[in-house]
């Protein structure tokens, strides 16, 4: 159960930080690129076919492997009981009556399981 909130916290985590930056500068002068990589997942979802599950596929000596949009990938859990995905790094900091307290690379996050929440602190 940690393991599925935590790997929420993570996505909620780099979807902030994606959507905090609308644009991105490149050297050809493209200002869109994240609408346009924004629009190929959509076009993938929507493309899927029917039953496929996003979400948690498996977990193996704490390592959990996640079927997304864009692949399937594995959040690596490292001896000292943080995990990384995709460049993030985070910890489970406390927990109290449901509430999960996450230090992570772009911030401390809470995760309110029985609200439905996640916010910055």
């Amino acid at each position: 159960m940690k393991k599925f909130f935590f790997t929420m916290v993570l996505a909620a985590t780099a979807c902030t930080a994606t959507f905090a930056n609308t644009t991105v500068q490149h050297d050809n002068g493209d200002d869109n690129v994240l609408a346009t990589t924004l629009q190929q997942v959509k076009q993938r979802i929507a493309g899927a076919p029917s039953g496929t599950t996003y979400g948690v596929v498996s977990a193996k000596n704490g390592n959990v492997v996640v079927n997304t949009p864009l692949g399937k990938y594995t959040i690596k859990r490292a001896s000292d009981g943080t995990y990384s995905f995709m460049g993030m790094t985070a910890r489970i900091v406390s927990v109290r009556n449901g509430v999960y307290t996450i230090k992570t690379s772009l911030g401390t996050w809470v995760v309110d399981v029985p609200k439905g929440t996640v916010r910055k602190k």
